[in-house]
This record gives C-alpha cells, structure tokens and sequence, in this order.
C-alpha cells in the first residue's frame, strides 16, 4: 500500500534525484579521503610505540571528552524528559 501511494510522488523522486546525484558528484572525493586516511593510519602504525602513545595521548583524551559530553547530554535529556511527564 506505502509503494502505491507513494508511485507517483513527483517530490519524492526529485528528492532521489538528487541524493543519487550527491553520491555520484563526492564519489572522488570520498576515494580520496579514504586514501589520505589510510595513509596516516599506515604513518601511524609504523611509529615505534612510545612515538605512538605521546601522538595519540590528545586524540584519546578528545574521545574521553565526546563521551562525557554525549553521556551528560543523554542524562540531561532523560532528565528533563522525566520532569514533563
């Protein structure tokens, strides 16, 4: 029933248009990303381990930082979300 009503919607085939469109235009760019990603990761994992630890010590603190912030989000959320019911 969903694929019949939505067969002839003209906006929801612009809108696919367009995301295939999108997908087609970054294509090169993603490739890349991805290569100039792989790269670092190949750079950093043929550092010697203490060279490795002291590069990656301010990334582990920035990923321990997104955690407190998204768990103080999530309890902040639950929070005002208890208090309205």
């Amino acid at each position: 029933m969903e694929a019949e009503r939505r067969k002839d919607d003209v906006q929801l085939e612009v809108l696919t248009e367009r995301v295939n469109n999108w997908m087609e235009s970054t294509e090169g760019y993603r490739k890349t990303l991805c290569t100039k990603l792989d790269v670092i990761t190949d750079k950093m994992n043929n550092l010697p381990c203490k060279v490795r630890i002291e590069g990656t010590k301010n990334i582990q603190f920035q990923l321990k930082a997104l955690w407190a912030v998204t768990g103080g989000m999530v309890l902040a959320i639950i929070s005002e979300w208890i208090q309205w019911k």
